[in-house]
């Protein structure tokens, strides 16, 4: 009748007269259930301009009525266009989780759109809860572009970019912010007045209403959030956040809260998880067909777990936990081309984790509706074993690789490594580039990795440069091996320091024939690796192959197997006392390790192993790798006053090493 009316004022003339009568005369709800039950049958925006003059300001006192009668009768997409135009944002994305998707029309995804990029650029939380309502099925990728960067936000840790950015900004200005403990870090950044009490709640931090006060003091807009009453959005913005704590905490000497933080975060993936969402039949289908039929068995790992080469080392030895028997369900890595490290490697596990690649192997709205279940399914940063015992997860992973080592067990990722078509072709490669180095058939090599400042972009003296080696240190060791008849291929990055001419020396990280396929190639065929705390050593542990582990340092357990030695870099007190090696990998001293700035804090300092430190260790993998006659192992109890007993996994230290310093077997104070 409506539409009939107005088609006949329009012929006649008087359409914005009968327009204006429409809304001056008729109540505020007779109105808005016109202008909106209109709208969605005719599908046409004759009412919107009078609309927004007449009703648009009143939306706002009406929620209530909007969502118990016309979002109930069906009319959510149209309430939620109405109240987003007309200015009611956080009304509007109180409603996100009504939307009828397959229902949208093109001005309410424009609407969307535009929502997105506005949450997106600024703070992002309000929305981030909700993606898993999102229709990623049923709509268009260019309409759903800035869902996929918010999504990106998460995937890469970037959640909270803009109170990062506020915080830098404070501290930049205030010495004392820079390296705040978690107590006075919380409720400084998050601008969320319920999550920084939940978290205090949860964590049982001291509350600083005195911080709370410096902020509204300074004008501070504090983040309303949507579904105020809803536990969902609080406890999945709660996860976030602790997750994020999780590697600030880290990154900050407070490592030992790190497994608090991670109990805590679990727990509230927990609750989440009694409200797992609804997922699309093509979701389903893809599931299934890699052998996941319940949501519930789902063990999501994110893109961090290939993102470094390291990293993708962890993922192997997670596999291996799940084949002792440590944890259950089925595990899914979803990434993105460039966010892989090195696909040989990685590829390499794809037999027992299926690896979901972003357009490569998985559609677009599938890789993306997966990663917004992300707080219900993803595989939490800390590990609960067996027998209840939490952990950091390098903790548990050291543990798991000492673990397998008593068991006997073969390391699975050699066969499936060799057993790849790509490996054969690579094998060619290496042929022409052996001849073409002037290693003969015969010969034997080893691949040496020194971790350089250049490659990770550190400045000498901060950050994590504390893990970093000086060449000159090496040169014995590298003189040994040539000495024995043995070549040296240095592994690395383009941007590390080029080597000096060396007989017998190939400097394969500046070489035309680099690439991540030969970069396992070489390693696989070694006859043993030196190396140290940099993530390029688990792939020498994964394939077994006979390491040198020296310039050690860590502030977590690490995954080596029983053909490592080591040699950890020495680290003393200000009174110049070494630290023992039950002290390094004890919660006092351990979490000082994590950069340069932390050890300051703590009154310690770092030296590099010394040349014959490192010459010996190497020496002594030689004799492992050849079937020698080995250095005697250690004092059997080595390890007495750990309080990890296998935080260097199945690893042993250096004889040499121990000989040399023996306060590195003093039992702790």
């Amino acid at each position: 009748m409506i539409a009939i009316t107005l088609s006949l004022a329009e012929r006649l003339g008087g359409k914005e007269f009968c327009q204006n009568c429409l809304f001056v005369f008729l109540p505020f709800r007779w109105a808005t259930a016109v202008t909106v039950a209109f709208r969605r049958h005719q599908r046409r925006q004759d009412l919107d301009h009078h609309f927004a003059f007449f009703c648009g300001p009143k939306l706002g006192k009406n929620v209530y009525w909007l969502r118990s009668s016309l979002v109930a009768a069906g009319y959510a997409n149209e309430v939620w266009y109405y109240l987003y135009t007309s200015g009611h944002y956080l009304d509007a994305l109180n409603l996100f989780p009504q939307l009828d998707w397959k229902r949208a029309d093109e001005a309410l995804l424009k609407a969307l759109h535009e929502c997105a990029r506005a949450v997106a650029s600024g703070y992002s939380m309000n929305l981030a809860t909700q993606l898993h309502y999102v229709g990623w099925q049923e709509t268009s990728k260019d309409y759903l572009a800035e869902y996929a960067k918010l999504v990106r936000k998460i995937t890469d840790s970037q959640l909270f970019e803009l109170e990062e950015n506020v915080y830098r900004a404070r501290a930049a200005l205030r010495a004392d912010l820079t390296h705040a403990r978690i107590d006075s870090y919380v409720p400084y950044l998050f601008q969320n007045k319920s999550v920084i009490d939940e978290l205090q709640s949860t964590l049982n931090l001291t509350p600083h209403p005195e911080i709370i006060s410096e902020r509204n003091s300074a004008g501070q807009y504090w983040e309303p959030f949507p579904h105020a009453d809803a536990a969902e959005a609080r406890d999945i913005a709660c996860h976030y956040a602790l997750r994020h704590l999780e590697a600030r905490t880290y990154n900050n000497g407070e490592g030992a809260w790190v497994r608090t933080i991670s109990e805590a975060a679990e727990l509230k993936q927990g609750l989440i998880r009694q409200r797992m969402p609804a997922i699309s039949r093509q979701l389903r289908s893809e599931l299934e067909r890699v052998g996941i039929t319940e949501l519930t068995d789902l063990r999501l790992l994110l893109p961090d777990w290939g993102a470094v080469i390291g990293h993708s080392g962890h993922l192997n030895v997670h596999l291996l936990m799940r084949e002792l028997g440590w944890w259950s369900g089925s595990p899914l890595l979803f990434t993105y081309a460039e966010k892989i490290a090195n696909r040989a490697f990685l590829s390499s596990m794809e037999d027992r984790c299926p690896i979901w690649i972003l357009e490569e192997n998985i559609s677009s709205a599938v890789w993306h509706e997966v990663a917004s279940l992300t707080p219900f399914v993803s595989v939490p940063h800390t590990f609960k074993r067996p027998d209840g015992r939490s952990m950091n997860w390098n903790d548990a992973g050291a543990m798991a690789v000492a673990e397998w080592e008593r068991q006997g067990r073969a390391l699975p990722l050699v066969t499936a490594y060799d057993s790849r078509p790509a490996t054969h072709l690579t094998s060619e490669r290496f042929e022409r580039a052996r001849r073409k180095w002037g290693i003969m058939p015969g010969d034997w090599y080893v691949c040496l990795h020194m971790r350089d400042a250049a490659t990770r972009g550190n400045i000498e003296g901060m950050g994590e440069s504390i893990r970093n080696t000086e060449l000159q240190n090496y040169l014995d060791a590298i003189e040994h091996v040539r000495s024995m008849g043995g070549w040296i291929i240095r592994m690395g990055g383009p941007k590390a320091p080029p080597l000096p001419p060396m007989d017998r020396v190939i400097d394969y990280a500046h070489s035309v024939e680099k690439d991540a396929e030969m970069d396992i190639h070489l390693v696989r065929h070694a006859k043993m690796f030196i190396g140290t705390t940099s993530g390029f050593a688990y792939v020498a542990s994964s394939l077994g192959v006979p390491s040198a582990m020296v310039d050690a340092i860590s502030s977590m357990g690490l995954l080596w197997t029983k053909q490592t030695r080591f040699a950890t870099k020495p680290v003393r007190t200000q009174a110049g006392r070494l630290l023992s090696l039950s002290e390094l990998t004890s919660d006092r001293f351990r979490w000082a390790l994590a950069n340069f700035e932390t050890l300051a804090e703590a009154g310690l300092t770092v030296e590099s192993n010394t040349p014959d430190e490192i010459l010996e260790t190497v020496k002594e993998v030689l004799s492992l790798a050849f079937s020698k006659p080995p250095a005697p192992m250690p004092p059997a109890k080595w390890q007495a006053g750990f309080e990890l007993p296998d935080f260097f996994g199945a690893a042993s230290p250096s004889s040499y090493f121990l000989d040399k310093h023996p306060d590195l077997l003093r039992s702790p104070d």
